[in-house]
């Protein structure tokens, strides 16, 4: 038995998984053998530590094969499981339940909630079971209680030591998370409540973003509570999902401070408490760890300003000098996986250039980059160079000092980007590279010309993608004709019937109807004209003749924010779909062996056949590409763009829908017919695809021509050339490199 105690006081602190930890223990106490396991098994449960026997053997089941030794376990796991539940369900008899009709729902709840956690958050689950009760609360139905029936069946209410209803628990209501959950770091529910505004808050902060989730942190100090609202509702996704934390009993809210004062990537919660005795103990002692971090905080931004001030002209050119290794730091985010690995790839190229290297990313899907923890990186890591996508010095909002050399690339413009705060921020040490088609739009709102470079290709990671011999299985897997990789898998129509959605109720001068008239004539035509792939419009130009020519035609003057509404959404949406997935619906009309990769292919009403998943970054879309013969590509804006740079480097033939403008063309870098291959039309491409099918000698030929010519331009040369821009005159920079690395000039 003192060994089963020691066992139970352990088993508090450990990690998951916990069938590790429990093999981790045993093997530290010099027992290996199955009957040590079954033997504490039945300690543990003569003591009714039922969880801790439970994931005893269930980490002695994973470790055996004998199907005698595994029958004898399973049977004593469903006894264990049995008497665990027997003995919770015994808490609903009595005083606690009014209502004794209810009973059978109640446990009902309690044993699906409890099969799941045991399983799920076993050290939760061991602490509800062993505690006492700690609260005088009552189970009522919510129409005993008077109270709305439409969100639960039940609700509880305090009672006092003469056992009489008393103020507490707040009934059921709406609670407003905000809009944009994107911008919400969490919510802290101080006080669980019923468990009914739980469920809702989970429910509405449920979103659909890469990697991205709102946590919420429940500080619940009752255990009593706990188990009520496990009899209460079905509680299961809240229990299952890893967005969703319980810090329940005095050690919970210990545990709750501890993250919040050590972890700097604790998002910035709202608070909110649907149980007031909670809160006005509670509130107070989270607030003063807020203001600590917040004093925390100012201090290590005096301390970075302080390293960097005293810093000379001098002193900077000597680093860039090679005086040491160049120290770069990446600012990212894991909630956008194209940009993440675009940082990947840059920093290796600075990593292959001799430079050091470090990378602020959130850790996990419910923490934020916070200031807190990005000016304790710079403080520690004491930067020579920040690199972020698509973000300036000033958007961060960190207060970044004005000595440390920035430079954003600028992939896409977006609306902060063009905020007039934004560009009177840029300094002398602020920098911008990016493609001609940015790089114009820049200039023309404004942007200091020798700040903004443009960019000359688009880099492509080589140690990443490279040719290699994809196997039987793989072949079979990925092998295909022709494939493409993206989320815009959405049908024109139906953006347009979306947006038609949205514009309804939207006037000139009063009238409702006639904006509905213009768009959907505008639909009509561009659908006409694509399908004939003829007279198409691709550029923004191209959108604005079409609409002027549909407001004379409706003799219709819109005022300038409704007319840039309609002629954004028709070129960067609508059109965009047009022109990318026409073509492929031609290839699959044709009977083409297509295979599509990314979101919401699967949901396509002409191309769902095609589906084959989500397509990772690196490895995974490398092999993509090497089992695909060919690879298409289409992009309203420009042509030149990392799908191609990608393709070229697996060694694989690709082929661009030409564009009748196109700033930043992919023929720049890549030779059409020898290295590439264009295609005009629909048909064009079919014919194409076809011919280069029957001869798998000349898709040979280009792809390998084209895998020459991308050698020349990885990462490693393009960090070449965006430390060669930072210094007032570039000639005087020398950046040291390994010997026999080539560096080719890109920005300029």
């Amino acid at each position: 038995m003192v060994f089963a105690d020691k066992f139970v006081r352990d088993f508090k602190t450990m990690e998951n998984p916990v069938p590790s930890s429990v093999m981790m223990w045993m093997g530290e106490h010099g027992e290996h053998s199955g009957p040590a396991f079954i033997a504490l098994a039945q300690a543990l449960i003569q003591r009714r530590a039922f969880v801790e026997a439970f994931w005893v053997l269930t980490a002695y089941r994973a470790g055996i094969e004998e199907p005698n030794s595994i029958r004898v376990v399973e049977q004593m796991l469903s006894v264990i499981h049995a008497s665990f539940m027997e003995h919770c369900v015994k808490w609903l008899g009595g005083e606690l339940v009014c209502g004794e009709n209810e009973l059978f729902r109640l446990r009902r709840n309690l044993e699906d909630n409890l099969s799941l956690l045991i399983r799920e958050k076993p050290l939760l689950c061991s602490a509800l079971f062993h505690a006492r009760r700690d609260r005088q609360i009552g189970i009522v139905t919510t129409a005993e209680k008077g109270l709305p029936t439409t969100h639960a069946h039940f609700t509880l209410q305090f009672l006092d030591l003469d056992n009489q209803p008393c103020a507490g628990i707040q009934p059921v209501s709406e609670t407003i998370v905000g809009r944009d959950l994107g911008e919400l770091g969490g919510i802290c529910i101080i006080g669980a409540g019923s468990g009914i505004q739980v469920k809702d808050l989970f429910q509405r902060t449920e979103i659909d973003f890469p990697n991205f989730e709102v946590g919420l942190h429940v500080i619940e100090p009752s255990f009593t509570i706990l188990k009520a609202i496990l009899a209460m509702h079905d509680m299961r996704a809240l229990l299952k999902a890893g967005r969703v934390f319980w810090y329940v009993g005095f050690e919970g809210l210990m545990d709750f401070e501890t993250a919040l004062a050590d972890e700097s990537q604790f998002p910035v919660c709202r608070n909110l408490s649907f149980d007031p005795s909670v809160s006005t103990f509670y509130t107070p002692r989270i607030n003063t760890l807020i203001r600590e971090k917040a004093v925390k905080q100012s201090k290590l931004q005096k301390c970075v300003a302080e390293t960097y001030r005293g810093r000379s002209d001098e002193e900077w050119r000597e680093i860039y000098n090679g005086k040491r290794p160049l120290r770069v730091l990446g600012f990212t985010s894991l909630f956008t996986s194209f940009l993440q690995y675009c940082m990947r790839d840059i920093l290796d190229g600075f990593k292959q250039m001799g430079c050091e290297t470090a990378l602020s990313i959130e850790k996990g899907s419910v923490l934020r980059c916070s200031n807190l923890y990005q000016l304790d990186l710079i403080n520690e890591f004491k930067p020579d160079l920040i690199m972020c996508i698509s973000y300036n010095r000033s958007n961060l909002n960190l207060q970044i000092p004005a000595g440390i050399p920035y430079i954003c690339w600028q992939q896409d413009i977006m609306p902060h980007n063009l905020q007039p705060s934004t560009k009177n921020s840029i300094g002398k040490t602020d920098f911008l590279v990016g493609a001609a088609y940015n790089r114009g739009i820049l200039l023309e709102n404004g942007y200091p010309e020798e700040k903004v470079k443009k960019l000359g290709y688009w880099p492509t990671n080589t140690m990443i993608y490279r040719p290699l011999r994809p196997g039987p299985g793989e072949m079979e897997k990925y092998g295909c004709d022709i494939s493409y990789v993206s989320h815009g898998s959405e049908p024109a129509e139906v953006t347009f019937e979306n947006y038609r959605a949205r514009m309804r109720g939207v006037s000139v001068n009063g009238d409702t109807e006639i904006v509905q008239k213009l768009i959907s004539s505008y639909y009509d035509l561009i659908e006409e004209r694509f399908r004939a792939w003829r007279d198409h419009p691709v550029s923004r130009s191209d959108h604005d003749i079409i609409l002027d020519g549909l407001c004379r035609e409706f003799s219709l003057e819109l005022p300038a924010e409704l007319r840039e509404d309609i002629a954004y959404m028709f070129y960067q949406y609508i059109g965009k779909h047009f022109f990318r997935l026409s073509p492929l619906e031609r290839l699959s009309e044709k009977g083409v062996d297509l295979a599509l990769y990314g979101k919401g292919w699967e949901n396509h009403p002409r191309l769902s056949g095609h589906a084959r998943g989500i397509a990772q970054n690196g490895e995974h879309l490398n092999l993509i590409y090497n089992c695909s013969s060919i690879a298409y590509h289409a992009i309203h804006a420009k042509t030149l763009h990392s799908r191609v740079m990608d393709a070229a480097a697996a060694r694989t033939l690709f082929m661009v829908m030409r564009l009748k403008h196109d700033p930043d063309p992919v023929h720049a870098v890549f030779t059409p017919g020898e290295e590439f291959i264009y295609c005009d039309t629909p048909d064009e491409l079919y014919e194409k695809v076809s011919h280069c099918l029957r001869h798998p000698e000349e898709i040979e030929r280009i792809a390998e021509n084209g895998y020459r010519k991308v050698q020349e331009y990885g990462y490693k040369a393009f960090a070449g050339s965006l430390i060669s821009i930072i210094a007032e005159d570039p000639s005087d920079i020398r950046v040291r490199e390994p010997e026999g690395s080539r560096c080719r000039k890109v920005v300029g």
